[in-house]
């Protein structure tokens, strides 16, 4: 709803279906993990890690971050 960085992929973590949802990325890929404020991107980066996934970036700061940085945004 506010926004997000430009090719982003959007999978709600707490939806339920997350692993299925995240089953056909390659496991090679580098994954820049984010939510809002960066609580729900360090669980899903976890899951994704436990997942098999060997590069990942997590926003720590979240979307939150970003915006404050003056980054720009797709709406």
């Amino acid at each position: 709803r506010e926004g997000h960085l430009a090719g982003a992929r959007n999978v709600d973590f707490f939806g339920g279906r997350f692993e299925m949802e995240t089953a056909d990325l390659p496991r090679d890929a580098t994954l820049l993990i984010y939510c809002r404020s960066g609580k729900r991107s360090a669980a899903a980066a976890e899951s994704l890690g436990e997942a098999g996934m060997k590069r990942i970036l997590h926003m720590h700061q979240g979307i939150e971050g970003w915006k404050d940085a003056g980054l720009p945004l797709v709406h």
